[in-house]
């Protein structure tokens, strides 16, 4: 029988599709680790947060942000400007992060949130002797810093009626001059602003409120070198995480409270090999 070489040859129908697809995933890994290897700076732009974002570099998020990048050989700039700028230099390009904040469409978020936030309102208790729930705020008038209610759910929103200020302070000593019902935050830099005021208010005569549970996360600007630097963002907070590092940091800022409850599999990342600038810069 003649067998027919040339046929036998022919290439399989589906190995040219499939090998376009693999040309296709070589060149799109190339260029994940072509953007990542060619960053050697981000912009975080940030107001000033005591105990989050100091101008002298301490802060859970300066050192968060140094844990995550500085492996990668990258430098952190920080730009220092209003909450409500920040989020539009990032949305806009001219800077690459911000955070914390909500979920939001015009940004890219990290994978996992990084602050469990709880918010909470400050007020006398002769104002709202007997708390019922967010129907007790229908009427009522508060005071929060600028920019804060931005990208707070509808279902929170909706019960707000008030005023943003520019500063934390003022938004509290309105309330005890009887010149707002209350003083929406987070319950850390709520406290942090009640320990500023002076004089101290008599606790007796004020109450906290928790009103929401938020989990909030990293924000970065919609680019290719936002892309890549999320990439790197996610892969080392996970390693942080597993390893215990992030949990420390949190506990040295006095943040515990807001620490990230997080279902990742730390089995897979503690036997990973070390997270080295060559080699490791891909997205995982």
């Amino acid at each position: 029988m003649k067998v027919n070489l040339n046929r036998s040859r022919q290439q399989h129908p589906g190995s040219k599709i499939i090998g376009t697809m693999l040309v296709m995933s070589l060149l799109l890994y190339a260029g994940q680790l072509n953007a990542t290897s060619t960053i050697g700076s981000a912009l975080w732009a940030t107001p000033e947060w005591q105990g989050y974002t100091d101008k002298d570099g301490s802060g859970l998020y300066n050192q968060m942000l140094e844990a995550i990048y500085a492996p990668q050989n990258i430098r952190i700039k920080r730009s220092y400007v209003p909450w409500n700028r920040a989020l539009r230099l990032v949305q806009s390009g001219q800077a690459d992060m911000t955070g914390a904040e909500l979920k939001a469409p015009g940004y890219l978020y990290s994978r996992h949130p990084i602050i469990e936030n709880i918010e909470v309102i400050w007020f006398k208790k002769s104002t709202l002797p007997n708390w019922q729930g967010l129907e007790s705020l229908k009427g009522l008038s508060g005071r929060w810093i600028l920019g804060y209610t931005q990208h707070m759910e509808k279902d929170l929103v909706r019960y707000l009626r008030g005023q943003p200020t520019k500063s934390r302070i003022k938004a509290a000593m309105l309330v005890t001059k009887d010149r707002a019902d209350y003083y929406l935050d987070n319950v850390i830099q709520m406290q942090q602003t009640l320990d500023a005021i002076k004089p101290v208010p008599d606790p007796s005569l004020y109450r906290k409120q928790v009103i929401k549970y938020d989990r909030l996360y990293w924000l970065f600007a919609n680019t290719a070198r936002g892309k890549a630097l999320r990439a790197i963002f996610d892969r080392r907070f996970e390693h942080l995480y597993c390893s215990g590092k992030l949990r420390e940091l949190y506990q040295r800022w006095q943040m515990i409270i807001q620490y990230p409850r997080l279902e990742i599999d730390c089995a897979v990342h503690l036997s990973a090999p070390s997270d080295t600038k060559s080699g490791s810069e891909h997205s995982p």
